[in-house]
């Protein structure tokens, strides 16, 4: 499952095409939810993670640096939390040092398996790099790490 997710050419969730519908509700206020119309405007790291999720936790030094280097020029992270609570988050945000400044959403747990079958990923982190008209510029590997900051100066012309 996992090579097909991210190898078929027929994949709905792939560079060039458009971020799939969604509506998520705020970690801020579960009666209010984000969806796909709310990141328009601005290039978006759709950042599906969990404080229980060592890669997760690895990767936040460098979203913390892109974020303050980009965001002047438009990025924003929504980092959407699974298997996690809001407590457990808030928790997470200031014992942790890390503030992460930018929008949150907290996955219901059973919507899980509807997030994955939808964003077409089987772990976290996933990623997935959105432009403002809601286009992907790039996901799973090519949206982390080295592959993240190359998309970013790419987009920014940075290079």
């Amino acid at each position: 499952e996992r090579l097909r997710r991210d190898e078929a050419e027929d994949r709905r969730v792939q560079a060039g095409r458009q971020l799939p519908d969604f509506a998520i509700p705020s970690l801020a206020d579960s009666t209010v939810m984000i969806t796909r119309a709310d990141l328009s405007g601005k290039t978006v790291l759709v950042d599906f993670w969990g404080t229980w999720c060592s890669p997760c936790i690895a990767e936040l030094p460098q979203l913390h640096e892109l974020h303050e280097q980009y965001a002047d020029e438009g990025f924003d992270i929504l980092s959407i939390a699974t298997f996690d609570t809001r407590g457990a988050i808030a928790t997470f945000r200031e014992d942790r040092g890390f503030p992460m400044p930018w929008r949150h959403a907290l996955l219901p747990d059973d919507q899980m398996e509807w997030a994955r079958d939808r964003f077409e990923f089987t772990g976290i982190p996933a990623y997935l790099l959105v432009a403002p008209d809601g286009s992907i510029l790039a996901e799973g590997w090519d949206a982390r790490g080295i592959g993240l900051v190359t998309a970013l100066e790419t987009w920014f012309g940075d290079e």
